[in-house]
């Protein structure tokens, strides 16, 4: 939806069908994962907007109508904007989600 939130949508008789223009707002998603089990939706939030630079993956279960509710959000172990190393004019940071 180009903001800083994720939309959800349930698949209906072969076409998607908007639920939720905005079933969870974070600061700048940037990547988005889906447990094996269907149960948890993993995004990533680079936290480059909020003023404080702070990534985060944000845990959210997924219901039955397709909405989302906010179980847990982790910023341990992601340095912030102001922490990172910056090198030939570039700033590394965080960049994708993976799930194992």
């Amino acid at each position: 939806n180009g903001g800083d939130s994720i939309s959800s949508f349930h698949l209906e008789d072969a076409a998607l069908k908007l639920v939720e223009s905005e079933a969870a707002t974070l600061n700048t998603p940037l990547d988005m994962d889906i447990h094996p089990d269907n149960r948890f939706l993993y995004a990533l939030s680079t936290g480059h907007n909020d003023g404080t630079g702070q990534p985060r993956i944000y845990v959210y279960e997924m219901g039955c109508d397709c909405g989302l509710r906010e179980v847990q959000a982790i910023a341990d172990g992601l340095d912030t904007e102001d922490m990172r190393i910056e090198q030939d004019g570039v700033l590394f940071g965080v960049v994708g989600l993976g799930l194992y």
